[in-house]
């Protein structure tokens, strides 16, 4: 069980824009340019504009509140080359992290991951791989070695 946490918008938005768009909330994750964006991805049977994927998110305003932002749509057809690395705990949950500095730990306290996109620190549980298609999200277990290119933390 993979746990996927909305940053965006409420169930109750998400809902929303499901019903709107005719669309199925696929997750949130850090927008493939970084800058700590993190979007909201939707995939639609009908493709729009040559994508099943769309993208929401809030574009901040004013730097100095951060209430005052507008509501972006973005193409999100990058998300089926996305990889996300994730951790799988003691009982059976799989977490990652949505951007640079969203500590995430398990239910079960065995683990935690740190990072996004920008860099791997974890500590406990299994690597996975995350990837995405057709809308639906794949969990692939590793061989528990710390993904390459990164570090870990046994603190």
């Amino acid at each position: 069980m993979i746990t996927l946490d909305k940053w965006n918008f409420t169930d109750e938005q998400t809902k929303k824009i499901e019903e709107l768009k005719k669309a199925t909330w696929v997750c949130d994750v850090e927008h493939p340019a970084g800058s700590n964006r993190v979007v909201s991805v939707f995939y639609q049977e009908e493709p729009y504009e040559g994508s099943h994927y769309f993208g929401l998110y809030h574009h901040v305003i004013d730097p100095f509140n951060s209430d005052a932002t507008q509501l972006m749509i973005t193409n999100g057809s990058w998300i089926e080359e996305t990889k996300l690395d994730g951790l799988q705990a003691d009982n059976g949950e799989v977490i990652y992290s949505h951007f640079r500095h969203d500590m995430k730990y398990s239910k079960d306290r065995s683990c935690w991951i740190d990072g996004g996109r920008a860099y791997w620190r974890a500590s406990g549980g299994t690597h996975v791989t995350i990837t995405f298609k057709d809308g639906k999200i794949d969990v692939v277990s590793g061989n528990g070695d710390i993904p390459a290119e990164t570090s870990s933390s046994s603190n």
